[in-house]
């Protein structure tokens, strides 16, 4: 099955449609000056896993956003429906940096970005990839990206593998630190508590990031305190549905510096 990253259809252009809309001395008629899309074709590994990647430019000033985009940002978000002959199909996440405008913290890139990809195919030969891209470019204004690509990976690629490899080596490291939670309800809304005993990663300006795997459940920027290993971070947390299920399981918390980032998952 193919996955629809992060939010559902209907979440994802609930958001798109909130986007604050340029005022006519800021409209963009061209998108294309703003960000630019190239494919990247990559490499075949002998065991059938194709790693391709898209790289993102944007102009100065402008960024893009995180699978967990915070609370300033709209996540990307890739369909892979159309595609002939792949089976499975994901994101390799890079590390992000984090960015403060107008009192919201926001996570994600700028300047440029290669994100990743990794296929499976159903059979030997090349994939035929239909890409649906949706993401959001801010500055002073915020815009949404809605393309499609295509290409085909054939078996012999070898484009761009360099960048993608490099980014590939930049994405958060595992660490297998148990994870304790602690979930209350207060007044219509969940405080969530996370914490665990780990060493600090290298680089500065330590921040975390709380995920939860049901997207529609809103999860605001943790309050975090380190005292030594021992770190702690603490969100609201506000389901949009009732019925919602708040699955602590496959919790994932991420650690970010200035240079270096690490994830946990899984409360215990």
């Amino acid at each position: 099955m193919f996955r629809h990253m992060l939010l559902s259809a209907a979440t994802a252009l609930a958001l798109f449609a909130s986007y604050t809309a340029p005022s006519k001395a800021q409209e963009f008629d061209d998108i294309g000056s703003v960000i630019k899309v190239s494919f990247l074709q990559g490499w075949r590994h002998e065991d059938g896993v194709h790693f391709a990647g898209l790289k993102v430019d944007l102009a100065p000033g402008w960024k893009t956003y995180w699978r967990a985009p915070g609370d300033g940002g709209l996540p990307t978000l890739i369909s892979w429906a159309g595609s002939d002959n792949v089976s499975d199909a994901d994101i390799v996440w890079p590390r992000p940096r984090v960015f403060r405008q107008a009192g919201m913290r926001s996570v994600g890139y700028d300047t440029q970005v290669v994100l990743p990809l990794r296929f499976l195919p159903k059979t030997e030969g090349q994939m035929n990839v239909q890409l649906h891209l949706r993401m959001g470019v801010c500055k002073d204004v915020c815009l949404p990206v809605d393309m499609k690509l295509s290409t085909t990976l054939a078996q012999g690629a070898k484009e761009g593998v360099s960048l993608i490899k490099s980014a590939l080596s930049d994405r958060p490291a595992k660490v297998a630190a148990p994870l304790t939670c602690r979930l209350t309800r207060k007044d219509g809304e969940y405080l969530l508590e996370v914490s665990t005993v780990v060493a600090q990663p290298l680089g500065r300006s330590e921040v975390s990031v709380i995920e939860l795997p049901d997207p529609t459940i809103w999860v605001s920027e943790p309050f975090f305190a380190r005292n030594g290993d021992m770190v702690v971070a603490k969100s609201r947390v506000i389901p949009q549905a009732k019925s919602a299920v708040i699955d602590l399981t496959q919790l994932r918390l991420t650690l970010l510096t200035t240079s270096d980032a690490i994830e946990m998952k899984g409360c215990g």
